[in-house]
């Protein structure tokens, strides 16, 4: 189930101009824009160059280039960092510029585009109030074409927690949906600590960020500038956002249970051997980190990269800690409700899977047996329908 981010080896091709265009297609055309890319969103108008690779100044968008294919179903497209907009206010007056990150995903045909402010710089003789009506940096735009005029549109302000809004545009006028929404901050990292909350309170061992799956209570830590633990999970930086469907974090290249893989968030845990106030601390382990927020709703799975033994651990307690390899899965369904999925490494075909419940556990092991994310993905087994024609 771990998510390996593709940097080689991908179909030929790239999501072009086009595809960021038809993002923006629904909008409302923009007054006073400069050209016919431009669009509207809020008060201000948008109007897209980028930088080539000779330095030249290009109108429209930056050509990008999938790192995930899996057609017809979806393409996701490499963010770049050379994607600019000029920013024109209410009035058509150019108060600046931005630099931005996007990200492009295709779904069943539908373009979405991400845009996260990366840098701003206000035009030459702005007024102070033209200035503050510039983006300010790290806030994020996402607009969702669904065809026939029609499109998502969000925006999440950043330092200003909270500050989400979010629009169904159609040709009919527009609906605010930003009630729906208003728990999904794009414009924040992500809290890996949020796919727990239902299994927190299943023990007794540890701090109040501990957890338990079984029989084993994972005690989440990090390392202060000091050099010393302090308790919790560490926020994980976005890496993928097509909000507010969906926000993706961490990632590695590679298997993250490899000390070679490129691992994009880590976290370590305190591990006891129980669930009781009297459970033994038998030994750390360090965990490769992917966080996923699918509609407001936290899934997060650890994949163990390392493990340490405590000090005085006998060879039985050691024996208790995950063995490298092993992936731990839980997706926070909401009201105490959680699913939870267990590959054990070096036990081929060991998964188990409970759905957790403020009434008990159902065991859903039968209907994942299948699918063991503790061993690589094997290519092959999509041809086999075809294998003897």
């Amino acid at each position: 189930m771990y998510r390996r981010i593709m940097l080689a080896g991908l179909a030929g091709g790239g999501l072009v101009a086009t595809a960021l265009l038809q993002a923006a297609a629904a909008l409302a055309d923009a007054p006073g824009a400069n050209s016919a890319d431009a669009f509207t969103i809020g008060s201000n108008t948008f109007d897209p160059y980028y930088i080539n690779s000779s330095g030249a100044e290009v109108q429209g968008w930056a050509p990008l280039t999938q790192i995930s294919v899996a057609s017809p179903l979806w393409e996701l497209a490499e963010p770049v960092d050379n994607q600019y907009l000029d920013v024109s206010s209410a009035n058509a007056v150019d108060i600046g510029t931005i630099n931005v990150n996007d990200y492009v995903a295709n779904v069943l045909g539908m373009t979405d585009t991400s845009l996260t402010v990366a840098a701003v710089t206000p035009a030459s003789g702005d007024t102070s109030a033209q200035a503050a009506e510039l983006p300010a940096v790290g806030t994020v735009y996402d607009v969702f074409n669904l065809g026939h005029g029609v499109a998502n549109v969000y925006t999440a302000t950043a330092g200003a927690h909270g500050t989400v809004t979010d629009t169904l545009v159609t040709p009919l006028g527009g609906i605010d949906l930003s009630p729906l929404v208003s728990g999904i901050d794009a414009a924040v990292p992500l809290q890996p600590g949020d796919a727990f909350t239902g299994l927190v309170g299943h023990t007794s061992a540890g701090n109040s960020e501990a957890f338990a799956i079984g029989n084993i209570t994972f005690d989440p830590f990090t390392i202060g500038s000091s050099g010393t633990e302090v308790p919790g999970f560490a926020t994980v930086a976005l890496s993928v956002t097509t909000p507010p469907v969906l926000l993706v974090g961490g990632g590695s290249a590679g298997n993250p249970a490899s000390a070679t893989a490129y691992v994009l968030a880590t976290q370590s845990f305190d591990v006891y051997n129980g669930t009781s106030p009297s459970a033994v601390d038998v030994g750390t382990i360090t965990t490769a980190e992917d966080v996923t927020n699918l509609l407001g709703m936290t899934n997060t799975e650890l994949v163990v990269r390392g493990t340490t033994a405590a000090s005085g651990d006998t060879g039985a307690q050691a024996a208790e800690l995950p063995a490298v390899g092993t992936v731990y899965d839980v997706f926070n369904l909401g009201h105490g409700v959680a699913n939870v999925y267990t590959a054990t490494a070096g036990a081929h075909g060991t998964v188990t899977d409970t759905l957790v419940s403020p009434l008990g556990g159902i065991d859903l092991s039968p209907l994942v047996s299948g699918i063991d994310a503790a061993v690589p993905l094997q290519p092959g087994d999509a041809f086999t329908a075809l294998v003897g024609h």
